[in-house]
């Protein structure tokens, strides 16, 4: 059995990184190869915003929340023994801004760490202290995770590694609909109404994709 930690900054939290993260975590827990759990640094609310299986342990660090910065350095010996502990096999960190933790923490371990990039390139360059770990900790680990090939490419660049850099996209769950429910031509978006998120870009694919499907079965 594989013992998988997803690592968190707080998987309470209502964001975008945490419903995909526990979504691929509920998905492993089917399998009886895994067993997962998470880890946070802390957790601000007693129940998550989205359902965790209930197969699933949940720990935390600590209760207060720390930003990224000296107040770290107390915690790598924390990551450590719990990797030690629940002889973790994958740490995989949600956030790149935690390999400056789990880097340092699984060294001579059997754990092996995976860094998962939820932005992008060009945003983790463009933060000081976000550069400074993708330098020093990030180019580090196991196995660099991104979201589109081009980020695999620009990381690739940047971290000076030829391998161990691969891109998934986000996982969704497809809702089921019920008999009878037409299927009408859509194209939905789901995100923050900030310039980063393209909004802007959809007139422009609608253009091109819904002329393709005029039956409704695009």
């Amino acid at each position: 059995m594989l013992n998988v930690c997803f690592f968190s900054g707080d998987v309470t939290r209502n964001g975008g990184t945490e419903r995909v993260s526990i979504t691929i975590a509920n998905e492993l827990a089917k399998d009886d190869h895994y067993r997962v759990c998470f880890l946070s640094l802390v957790e601000q609310k007693k129940e998550p915003c989205y359902e965790i299986a209930p197969n699933i342990e949940r720990h935390a660090l600590g209760k207060k929340w720390l930003s990224p910065g000296p107040a770290y350095l107390p915690l790598i010996p924390k990551v450590r023994k719990f990797l030690k502990k629940h002889q973790i096999d994958l740490i995989i960190d949600i956030d790149v801004v935690l390999d400056v933790l789990s880097v340092p923490a699984a060294a001579g371990l059997k754990t092996k760490v995976l860094s998962w990039e939820h932005s992008n390139c060009a945003y983790e360059l463009g933060i000081g202290y976000r550069r400074v770990i993708l330098k020093l900790f990030t180019r580090r680990s196991d196995q660099i995770v991104t979201l589109t090939p081009g980020d695999a490419v620009a990381f690739q660049k940047e971290m000076k590694r030829k391998d161990r850099i691969t891109s998934i996209f986000n996982p969704a769950t497809r809702p089921e609909l019920s008999e009878g429910i037409r299927r009408e031509n859509w194209i939905i978006t789901v995100a923050r109404l900030v310039e980063g998120k393209g909004f802007d870009l959809l007139a422009n694919v609608a253009k091109e994709v819904l002329p393709k499907f005029p039956d409704g079965n695009g």
